[in-house]
């Protein structure tokens, strides 16, 4: 009942909120719905409607594989009766129905009234009319009769100026009580739309359990079995056999299921079935839509308990009919072989590989010309037939395909035969050139007959900038058998242009020789470096000699300009050294190795962050000041030189209550500025402060003895509070056996002191 209770508030809930959004838009059409049909208002309403998810409900049962509980699981789904579809002429008035008599013609007038709980309504003019009981036909006539008593025109010929009419409509449904017990999501009393069936009762309640049937639903109407209702039957062809309308008080029993079926292999349904008595395989087969197109039907496999064991029997499907199921039987559906029963196959460096249709007589030449022949690499030498006796004994077949090509030897072809052509490379070892050096693109390239080596210098894209021509290295393996020389070397001059010099003879290539085309002696790549900020002229520089420094870099910039804040000026290095590259690759293996959660490991992820540059903290008036010093660094190519402008604040970061910008003030000390932001945190860690300056340097607090010694502050600095690492709590094993130790060595003490 807890569970009836909460859809019910659920429910409520959602009636307040579509109420609260359409009060306004049903005042304005309040003439237009008076004809439409509604609800009646003030009834609880219980179960599902529709509208709701059923998420939480669906969560608690298993997956669906009963057939027929998905149908009532579906939340796009609603089985709520059409409250605007004519009223049926047998429907039976009862008190809660609202009534709209119409009168128009000669005369016009309309009267809306209710049918109260004796079943009456009452009419002004007419008085009280007993309608509860009565069909909706019934009703029409009787009232129209009480009309004539007041109305003499609605006896007048159609077409007379005194004629008048009457219509009479049903605009508010009432509910009614109906019980739903049994094996269903959610028993209880549910108040339903007068209109409603069993199948909207039943979807109100969740549907029938894992447990409850869908083939035996039974409705009782005081005290009487008045119809069956089953669920298959809806489902697979759509039958309203059973599903009546419900009235007040009317009780839905749903049964425990007493056959069930498992149905699996290659069939359009799997899952749960449940059975009748007398139904038979040849039902199942309907149930779960029939076998998909790659099942073996000739015979079906089924398994059955028997004598507290199971037995398998095999059905032929012409049988099917005549097989009854029982409870607890398996079917399982196999699927045809993978076997053709007449198939050829081709495949290798032909055009057209696949599969062919085969034909008696057919041989490998007439295969390989279906396969439009074989490729410019093919390998001419030999191909592979691959066959099947008898099923289960395989072999291979060699042959010539020069010889297939001409004619010389063909080989006759059986079902289910496969050839195979090979490729030139799959054959022999693999055969390539690589070109390396002074080139546009150093690659590996495929071996090809005849090559030189200017033609895989072009297919590496030609000389690169500072290559020298003249000085070309072939590097060849020797496989002599003296076990002493490995390998030789070809000096190959030639130019720009790729072309041998005169009276030099041109090098042919070898399988895995290696092209080795040298830089000109001292040549160096142009390097740059770049200058941002405040200097009076920014921009790219190149570096002119390999001992050019940052003094020289700032003599060619044309000084700072006024608003240079010097001391925050940083150097910014791409890491580029393949040394640096090592030692990273270097530290991820120790992070690898130091997997667990100590604080060895914890360092060392914080230290493996790659990073793509360094922030390198200099000192412009050191350098300035003295030149070519142990401050003035050597560029390197790609360095970015940064001269920021003035800065007139001081951040503060970390655990502090308020973290911010603080205006810098000559003088103040480190807690000053702190104390600006809200002061320490509660977590705040005093004793190992940071603090970061504007050209990337990194300064922390000193301590000694009983002072801390806190960073000078500089404008654009920020202070960075660290947090406390956290103090891991003793488990109660551990409190106890402390406080143990403790009360032992109390007692000690004190019967030492005793005695």
């Amino acid at each position: 009942m807890q569970e009836t209770q909460v859809m019910k508030l659920r429910q409520r809930i959602m009636q307040l909120d579509s109420y609260s959004g359409t009060q306004k838009s049903n005042a304005k059409n309040k003439n237009t719905n008076d004809k439409m049909r509604r609800p009646a208002e003030g009834d609880d309403i219980f179960g599902y409607t529709g509208r709701e998810k059923k998420d939480s409900l669906n969560r608690k049962q298993k997956k669906d594989s009963i057939f027929g509980m998905s149908f009532f699981k579906n939340p796009k789904i609603s089985f709520t009766p059409n409250l605007n579809m004519p009223t049926p002429e047998n429907y039976q008035v009862g008190p809660g129905d609202e009534l709209l008599v119409e009168v128009w013609g000669a005369t016009e007038g309309s009267f809306k009234q209710k049918v109260d709980a004796e079943g009456n309504i009452f009419l002004n003019g007419v008085g009280r009319i007993h309608v509860s009981g009565l069909s909706f036909s019934e009703v029409k006539a009787k009232i129209n009769s009480y009309l004539k008593r007041i109305y003499s025109g609605i006896s007048a010929p159609d077409g007379s100026y005194a004629k008048i009419y009457t219509g009479v409509t049903i605009t508010q449904v009432r509910t009614v009580k109906v019980n739903i017990i049994g094996e269903v999501v959610v028993p209880g009393t549910y108040s339903l739309s007068s209109l409603s069936t069993v199948l909207n009762a039943l979807y109100a309640c969740g549907g029938p359990s894992e447990s409850g049937s869908f083939r035996d639903i039974n409705v009782f109407r005081g005290g009487k079995k008045v119809a069956t209702f089953d669920v298959y039957n809806f489902l697979i062809n759509g039958s309203e056999k059973g599903n009546i309308g419900l009235q007040d008080q009317d009780v839905i029993i749903v049964s425990p299921y007493k056959n069930r079926v498992w149905v699996e292999g290659k069939v359009k349904r799997k899952g749960l079935y449940e059975m009748l008595d007398n139904e038979t395989l040849a039902n199942l087969v309907t149930f779960f839509g029939g076998f998909t197109s790659d099942a073996f039907t000739n015979t079906l496999v089924l398994e059955r308990i028997k004598d507290a064991k199971r037995e398998v029997q095999e059905i032929a499907f012409s049988e099917i009919g005549k097989m009854k199921m029982q409870n607890g039987d398996r079917l399982k559906v196999h699927s045809i072989t993978n076997e053709y029963r007449n198939r050829l196959s081709i495949g290798g460096a032909v055009y057209q590989p696949g599969t062919y249709e085969f034909k008696e007589g057919m041989t490998a030449h007439d295969l390989l010309e279906r396969a439009n022949g074989v490729k410019k690499d093919a390998s001419l030498n030999r191909g592979l037939i691959f066959r099947t006796e008898n099923r289960v004994d395989y072999q291979t077949l060699s042959f010539s395909v020069k010889d297939l090509i001409e004619k010389k030897n063909d080989i006759p072809l059986k079902d289910n035969d496969s050839i195979h052509i090979f490729y030139k490379d799959s054959l022999q070892y693999k055969r390539f050139v690589k070109v390396e050096g002074a080139v546009n693109s150093p690659k590996e390239l495929p071996f090809m007959e005849n090559m030189k080596v200017e033609d895989v210098i072009a297919l590496a894209g030609g000389l690169s900038n500072g290559a020298d021509p003249s000085t070309i290295e072939v590097f060849r393996e020797i496989n002599d058998g003296s076990f002493q020389r490995l390998s030789t070397a070809f000096k190959v001059s030639s130019n720009n242009e790729l072309l041998p010099e005169e009276g030099t003879n041109t090098l042919t290539l070898q399988p895995n020789d290696i092209v080795s085309v040298r830089y000109i002696k001292g040549f160096t790549p142009l390097q740059t470096v770049s200058v941002m900020g405040e200097v009076v002229y920014p921009g790219v520089y190149s570096i002119q000699s390999k001992n050019d420094r940052i003094s020289d870099l700032l003599e060619r910039v044309g000084g700072f300009t006024p608003f240079a804040y010097k001391e925050g000026a940083t150097l910014i290095r791409k890491k580029t050294d393949e040394g640096e590259i090592q030692q990273e690759d270097f530290l991820k293996e120790l992070v690898e190795l130091e997997s667990n959660s100590s604080e060895t490991a914890k360092s060392l992820k914080k230290a493996s962050k790659k990073t793509s540059e360094y922030r390198i903290g200099i000192d412009i008036n050191k350098i300035l000041k003295k030149k070519h010093s142990k401050h003035d660094l050597l560029l390197s190519d790609g360095d970015v030189l940064l001269i920021p402008s003035e800065k007139q604040t001081i951040e503060v970061r970390g655990e502090v209550l308020a973290p911010s910008l603080v205006r810098y003030q000559k003088g103040f000390s480190l807690r000053e500025y702190i104390d600006r932001a809200g002061g320490f945190g509660n977590q705040a860690k005093k004793r190992a402060i940071y603090v970061l300056y504007a050209n990337g340097d990194v300064r922390a607090t000193h301590n000694s003895l009983f002072f801390r010694n806190y960073p000078k502050l500089e404008p654009g600095a920020i202070i960075i509070v660290p947090s406390k690492p956290e103090r891991q709590r003793l488990s109660t094993g551990e409190s106890i056996g402390i406080i143990s130790a403790i009360t032992t060595m109390g007692v000690l003490i004190y019967n030492v002191l005793k005695n």
